[in-house]
């Protein structure tokens, strides 16, 4: 047996010290006979051999679920849910401290199980990582924006529904003396995520620098390049 902490292993080792037995095996059903005495089996994978234990009290794991109103806070900041239900970080191991929500940093059981070291190194991260945001003055922005042609954009709000960083609004504007809704993006806001190009059925929307003209023009520049050297482009 290892354990992963910290000092851990020493615990486990004064714990040995102790007479306390660890057993890795497999355990039955708790039963209680007619003297109201706990007894179950557990098949010891150590030795192969399967023991039959009367304790005095029997102490279950408790397993963790995500708080009942965890949806709900998903859904207010925009974040996303791993699979157990838990709030989801950016990048396991590039950005385990932050959300895909730019400012939406995570700390806590509300990422998943943790003990308290755990718990206390995360928070001090995160602390230092809004610190750090809060003291720069400025934020960086990505280039990729979504931009919204608004002679091709028919106001059906789609775009506006998918977002998932509230960075679409819509506003009634006044063309040929008639009123209609039109589609407006709010750039500090925008992740460049897509979705919203997408799904406009008109092709109203567009990602800058990710155009369907750039990328004709990298085909066939890659066809020409590939043609000169005496290649063949499938």
């Amino acid at each position: 047996m290892r354990a992963f902490g910290k000092g851990y292993d020493e615990f486990y080792r004064r714990a040995r010290d102790l007479d306390i037995n660890f057993i890795a095996g497999l355990p039955s059903d708790i039963r209680c006979d007619a003297n109201d005495s706990l007894h179950f089996d557990v098949y010891d994978k150590g030795t192969n051999k399967l023991l039959e234990l009367r304790p005095d009290m029997v102490v279950l794991a408790n397993g963790l679920v995500p708080n009942s109103d965890l949806g709900k806070i998903s859904e207010l900041f925009h974040v996303s849910r791993s699979a157990d239900g838990f709030l989801l970080e950016a990048h396991p191991k590039l950005r385990p401290l932050e959300s895909v929500t730019a400012g939406i940093f995570l700390a806590g059981a509300c990422q998943g199980p943790k003990d308290i070291p755990d718990t206390v190194a995360q928070a001090s991260g995160t602390a230092a990582k809004a610190i750090d945001l809060l003291a720069s003055g400025e934020i960086d922005l990505e280039p990729l924006k979504a931009v919204i042609d608004k002679d091709l954009c028919s106001g059906c709000r789609i775009c506006e529904s998918v977002c998932p960083f509230i960075a679409i609004e819509m506003k009634t504007e006044t063309v040929d003396d008639a009123e209609r809704l039109r589609a407006e993006v709010i750039e500090a806001m925008c992740q460049g995520c897509g979705l919203c190009v997408s799904t406009c059925p008109t092709k109203a929307i567009k990602m800058k620098h990710y155009t369907d003209e750039q990328f004709v023009a990298q085909v066939q520049a890659a066809f020409i390049e590939s043609k000169a050297k005496g290649g063949s482009v499938i």
